[in-house]
C-alpha cells in the first residue's frame, strides 16, 4: 500500500511559509553577528564625526581669523567703536560657531540646526549691514556665508536647503534697502545665485553618497536574510524527514513487533495463530519497504501511484483491528477534495495517533471521526479507552502532531488523564 501518496504528491517544503527558525545557535549568530557589524559602524561613525568636527572647527577659525585680518588691513580708518562692535559680532559669531558645530555634529537634529544656522545667519546680516555702513564693503561678510555653505554641505541635511535660500534672499533684501547702486545689487545676485550652484552640487554629492551607502547596507541585510533562509529551509526539511521516519516506518515497525510478540505467545498453545500472526508480520515488513520507496520518490520529486485518502485510513485501520484493536471509523459531512499535504498530514495524524494507542495506552476501543464542515471546516476527533496518564509527555509523536496541524495554520488539542483514555481534537481549514 503506498501510504505516502493522496493523488500525485510533489516534493513540498512543509512550514517554509509560516513559523520561526528553530535554530537557537542561528539566531544567536546572527545576532552576535549584527551586533559586531552594528559596532564598527557605530565607532567608525563616531570616528567620522570627531574628525568632521576637528576640521570643522579648524577652518572655522582659519576663515574668521582671515576675515578679521582682511577688515583690519583695509579698513584702518574705521570709527574705533564701529571696529569694536563688528569685532564683537565676529567673536560672537566665532564661539558660537566653534561649539554650535560641535553640538551639531553631537546632536545632528532639526531644532539643532534651524537655532545654529539661524543665530547665525541674524550675526552674518548684523554684520554685513555694520561693515557695509561704515565703508561701503562686504569682504567680510561674504568670507562668513561661504563659511556657512561648507558647513552645510558637511552636515548634509534638508534643512539646510530652506535655511540658506532665506540667507540668500535676506542679503538681498538687505543689498536692495541699504545698497542702491546697481553694481552692488548685481554682486549680490551673483553671490546669490553661486550659493544656489555650491548647495545644489553639495546635495548632489550628498544624494550620490546616501545611496551607495544604502545600496551596500541593502545588499548585507539581504545577504544575511537569505543565509536565514537557507537555514531555516535546512532545519524544516530536517524536521519534516524526522515526522516521516517517525510516522511511517515507526508505524510498521510497531504492528510487526506485536504480530511477533502474538507468534511468540502462542507458538505452543495455538500453532495456527502463530503462523497467522507470522504472515501478518511479514506482509506488514513488504509494506513497510514499499512505504519506505514511496517516501524516498516523493522526496526524489517523482511521482507516486495515486491512493485516496479515505481508502488508506480504511486499510489502516484494518490493520489494527487485525493486531487486536477494535476501531470505530466514520466520516461525517460532504466529502470533498483535500489538497494532498492536507491529506498527508491528516493520515499521518491518524496513523500516529493509533501507533502511540498500540503502544502505550492498552486500549480496547478506539473511535476516529473525519468532519467536513461548512466554510471549509475540517476537524478530526480520535478517543480511545486507555489507561491513559497524568502527565502528557511531548514525545516525537506527539511533537509530530502539533507540527503538522499548527504548519497548515490549525489548532490542535491533547487531552489524557490516568484512567480517561486518550483524545485528539484538531481543526483545520481546508
Amino acid at each position: 500500500m503506498p501510504v505516502t501518496a493522496f493523488g500525485h504528491m510533489p516534493l513540498r517544503q512543509e512550514g517554509m511559509t509560516s513559523g520561526t527558525c528553530n535554530a537557537p545557535h542561528l539566531r544567536l549568530s546572527l545576532v552576535i553577528m549584527r551586533s559586531q557589524q552594528s559596532g564598527n559602524q557605530m565607532e567608525k561613525f563616531t570616528f567620522s564625526k570627531r574628525l568632521y568636527s576637528i576640521q570643522g572647527m579648524v577652518l572655522f577659525l582659519i576663515f574668521t581669523l582671515t576675515s578679521v585680518v582682511t577688515l583690519i588691513t583695509r579698513h584702518v580708518d574705521w570709527h574705533p567703536q564701529g571696529l569694536i562692535a563688528l569685532l564683537v559680532l565676529i567673536a560672537l559669531f566665532t564661539l558660537i560657531g566653534t561649539f554650535g558645530w560641535r553640538r551639531a555634529l553631537r546632536e545632528p537634529s532639526k531644532r539643532h540646526l534651524y537655532g545654529y544656522f539661524s543665530l547665525q545667519l541674524l550675526l552674518v546680516i548684523a554684520i554685513f549691514v555694520l561693515e557695509n555702513a561704515a565703508s561701503g564693503g562686504g569682504a567680510t561678510t561674504g568670507n562668513l556665508i561661504l563659511l556657512l555653505l561648507l558647513q552645510s554641505c558637511v552636515m548634509a541635511w534638508r534643512v539646510r536647503l530652506s535655511i540658506f535660500v532665506s540667507a540668500d534672499l535676506s542679503m538681498i533684501l538687505v543689498s536692495l534697502l541699504y545698497l542702491p547702486a546697481l553694481p552692488v545689487f548685481t554682486t549680490a545676485i551673483s553671490l546669490a545665485l553661486t550659493h544656489g550652484a555650491v548647495l545644489l552640487l553639495g546635495d548632489l554629492i550628498v544624494s550620490e553618497e546616501r545611496a551607495r551607502h544604502d545600496l551596500v547596507s541593502a545588499h548585507q541585510r539581504l545577504t544575511e536574510y537569505a543565509a536565514q533562509v537557507e537555514e531555516l529551509a535546512t532545519t524544516r526539511e530536517r524536521n519534516r524527514l524526522a515526522r516521516e521516519i517517525h510516522d511511517n516506518l515507526g508505524h510498521y515497525l510497531t504492528i510487526v513487533n506485536v504480530q511477533l510478540e502474538v507468534a511468540q505467545t502462542f507458538m505452543q498453545q495455538n500453532p495456527e495463530q502463530a503462523i497467522a500472526a507470522l504472515s501478518h508480520a511479514q506482509r506488514l515488513t513488504k509494506e513497510g519497504l514499499t512505504a519506505v520507496r514511496e517516501s524516498v520518490a516523493m522526496l526524489r520529486g517523482t511521482t507516486t501511484k495515486p491512493t485516496k485518502l479515505h481508502e488508506a485510513i480504511v486499510q489502516l485501520v484494518e490493520e489494527h483491528r487485525i493486531a487486536g484493536l477494535v476501531v470505530d471509523y466514520r466520516v461525517e459531512g460532504n466529502v470533498r477534495f483535500l489538497p494532498d499535504e492536507i491529506a498527508v498530514a491528516l493520515y499521518r495524524m491518524v496513523q500516529e495517533a493509533l501507533t502511540n494507542i498500540r503502544k502505550h495506552a492498552h486500549a480496547r476501543h478506539t473511535s476516529i471521526v473525519i468532519g467536513y464542515g461548512t466554510e471549509g471546516r475540517l476537524t478530526l476527533a480520535i478517543r480511545d479507552d486507555g489507561i491513559g496518564s497524568s502527565n502528557l509527555q511531548a514525545g516525537f509523536g506527539i511533537l509530530g502532531l502539533r507540527e503538522r496541524v499548527q504548519q497548515l495554520g490549525g489548532k490542535v488539542d491533547i487531552q489524557t488523564a490516568a484512567g480517561q483514555g486518550f483524545q485528539l481534537s484538531a481543526e483545520i481549514q481546508a
